[in-house]
């Protein structure tokens, strides 16, 4: 007697988490090589690039012009490269501000409307 249903697979999908991309995990990603950036590359560069600068700005260390050219340039790499992380994070963070804006405001002004501030609101042109 067969009924027409098919018999339940016992089969269990397996996913791999390392492949399979989310929005907020590659969301996370970048935050997380922020953090990297903000907490361990960034103070290195800043401490090299202040060593540098003592040892140029020095009289007692003689160094000759190619030395002071080879610090010159460095130091040069240096601020970009801090730079170039400051700007990575400010573009992307500026690029998905809009989403995270819009949602903040429309959380912002229900809860401000569930205390029964909407007076205030109109009167400071808020809506």
């Amino acid at each position: 007697m067969s009924n027409g249903f098919k018999p339940k697979t016992t089969k269990k999908i397996k996913i791999n988490k390392r492949s399979a991309i989310t929005l907020d995990g590659k969301h996370r990603e970048y935050l997380n090589e922020f953090i990297k950036d903000d907490v361990d590359r960034i103070p290195e560069l800043k401490l090299e690039r202040d060593n540098l600068q003592k040892k140029t700005a020095d009289t007692n260390i003689t160094l000759s012009l190619e030395e002071r050219l080879d610090i010159k340039d460095r130091l040069k790499e240096i601020n970009k490269t801090i730079k170039n992380c400051h700007l990575k994070k400010k573009e992307y963070l500026l690029e998905n501000k809009v989403d995270i804006h819009y949602d903040d405001c429309i959380l912002t002004i229900k809860s401000l409307e569930s205390t029964n501030i909407k007076g205030i609101l109109v009167k400071n042109k808020i809506k």
